[in-house]
């Protein structure tokens, strides 16, 4: 193999491992497309079950406020919903965490209505809200 070749094939492995970067992907018309990388159904809604969809808090039966959090339920119950302690702001705004209720329910000691959620539970750990966060700004998809 040339030197020349050798070179090629260097710089040819270097593209390839640094990808086109930014986390997105040439689609197959030429387009760029960037996945979303949170999952509702895989990712949020496991948060859910294990810390609010339970019996006295956000399960079918007994929700607070109305809010079932119960899979199959809880995206209608979220997103574009009006608040039912602070509305008519919304529970979950697609495309802004930082207007979004839940966001506020989850991380402060002193929401403008209520309290902090989970409720007599610690908080969820940053990682989790980081993750509704996220979900939330790339549009809160179901």
């Amino acid at each position: 193999m040339t030197v020349r070749c050798m070179n090629l094939l260097c710089a040819l492995l270097v593209v390839a491992a640094a990808g086109s970067g930014g986390g997105r992907t040439i689609g197959a018309a030429g387009t760029v497309v960037t996945p979303t990388g949170v999952d509702f159904k895989t990712q949020i809604q496991p948060i859910f079950d294990r810390n609010c969809a339970l019996s006295g808090c956000h399960a079918a039966g007994s929700a607070s406020g109305g809010m079932v959090l119960d899979a199959g339920q809880s995206y209608s119950n979220l997103v574009n919903v009006a608040s039912s302690e602070v509305g008519p702001d919304k529970r979950v705004v697609p495309g802004n965490s930082a207007a979004s209720y839940i966001v506020e329910k989850l991380t402060h000691t002193t929401p403008r209505s209520g309290d902090r959620m989970p409720l007599g539970g610690d908080p969820l750990p940053d990682d989790q809200i980081k993750l509704i966060r996220m979900w939330i700004d790339e549009g809160a998809k179901p």
